[in-house]
């Protein structure tokens, strides 16, 4: 009896992992398995718990290792969990004595039914491949993500650039022009929201240039919220539902990477240092036509930014974005 119960929990433990497989390689649903996800929130934090405490000079070269070591670790339980359940099935189906020189017998096929022997090195030989493929894809969205960042980042770098972000918009080109741009964005930001939660330890790979991704994100909201809030009616097609992708995603971005809404007061987050007035008369100035006066178009921005300012702020301090910025600096300066 105790054998029968043994061998049941064995292949329950292997239907329990290519039942996570399965969840975060082929059927993510912006939502992987339990055990992945949970596997790389402790694996990022025992990393990241350390760059917080060591010397700045050090604290990027700490933080780098957190997505391939979630990434690694999360394979490495896959292996474990689905060669420990065949190992149960084994005992559970044979007098073998349940421990390492069973397992090796067993892979060797030395003892044991030749059939289970060939299922264990059949399963992790898939299962090798399957997380090569979850590899690749967790890269090609990293490369997704960072392209139109690394683009950004060559015009500007901080919060309050916004402004000349949709000044030079303005100047530039007409009202389509300043559509296309929000339309472009509108698809990053889904295309983030989809990957991220899909395969979360994409959230940790580091920024590849100087400005990291939710801050470009709220560097973009802010250009569609300056319009919204200055010239609701002739504002492009693609500004509410650029702001509304952005008031959806990010939330629920913070809640994965384990940040609590609730504790974020408004404030603004990021723009302390500039004055809505100057952003009001740059805009009009480079073409913006000015259907609310400057003290209901700040009103009806400051409202908007509700939305994702103070997640994009706490997703930066949990990822240590702000020293990443300032490494990359100095990287650049010292080549």
């Amino acid at each position: 009896m105790v054998h029968i119960v043994v061998a049941a929990l064995g292949a329950a433990l292997v239907l329990t992992t290519w039942l996570s497989v399965t969840r975060t390689v082929f059927t993510p649903r912006q939502r992987s398995s339990l055990l992945t996800r949970w596997t790389v929130r402790v694996t990022a934090a025992a990393v990241l718990a350390p760059a917080r405490m060591v010397h700045e000079d050090f604290r990027e070269r700490v933080a780098d290792l957190c997505a391939p070591v979630s990434l690694l670790s999360t394979a490495v339980l896959w292996a474990f969990f689905n060669t420990a359940g065949f190992a149960l099935v084994d005992w559970g189906t044979s007098d073998t004595p349940l421990g390492a020189g069973q397992l090796a017998d067993l892979f060797l096929f030395r003892s044991g039914s030749p059939v289970l022997a060939t299922a264990v090195l059949l399963s992790n030989g898939i299962l090798l491949a399957t997380f090569t493929t979850h590899l690749s894809r967790v890269l090609a969205a990293y490369t997704r993500r960072e392209g139109p960042v690394t683009k950004l980042a060559a015009r500007v770098t901080q919060t309050p650039e916004a402004d000349l972000i949709l000044a030079d918009y303005l100047r530039a080109g007409s009202r389509d022009h300043l559509d296309g741009m929000f339309a472009d964005w509108g698809s990053w930001l889904a295309d983030l929201q989809t990957t991220h939660l899909s395969y979360p330890a994409i959230a940790y790979l580091r920024p590849f240039g100087s400005l990291c991704w939710a801050k470009a994100a709220l560097i973009v909201l802010d250009c569609a919220a300056i319009t919204e809030a200055t010239a609701p009616s002739w504002a492009p097609p693609n500004t509410r539902p650029l702001l509304a992708i952005g008031g959806y995603c990010l939330p629920r971005l913070a809640r994965q990477l384990g940040e609590d809404e609730s504790r974020f007061p408004v404030s603004y987050h990021g723009r302390e240092t500039s004055s809505f007035c100057d952003t009001y008369r740059l805009a009009v100035g480079a073409g913006l036509p000015p259907e609310r006066t400057e003290a209901e178009a700040e009103d009806a921005f400051m409202r908007r930014r509700i939305d994702y300012p103070p997640y994009v702020t706490a997703i930066a301090e949990r990822l240590l974005y702000h020293n990443a910025a300032r490494e990359r600096f100095r990287n650049i300066r010292s080549d």
